[in-house]
């Protein structure tokens, strides 16, 4: 038996591998890190996402 760890990689991978060869120019990270969000729950993303905005941010 395969650790399910390693097929969500092979998957990730494939899936990967697939928008790659629609959009040959995009970047493989991008699309790796668009396709683990889109996994993730929607409600998940968007509460990190107002926390991460209502963070304040000093410039120098």
């Amino acid at each position: 038996m395969t650790d399910p760890r390693v097929e969500d990689v092979l998957l990730l991978r494939k899936k990967i591998d697939q928008v790659l060869q629609r959009y040959p120019n995009a970047d493989p990270d991008n699309v790796r890190h668009a396709l683990i969000l889109l996994n993730e729950d929607p409600w998940e993303r968007l509460n990190r996402s107002l926390l991460r905005g209502q963070k304040q941010h000093f410039y120098c």
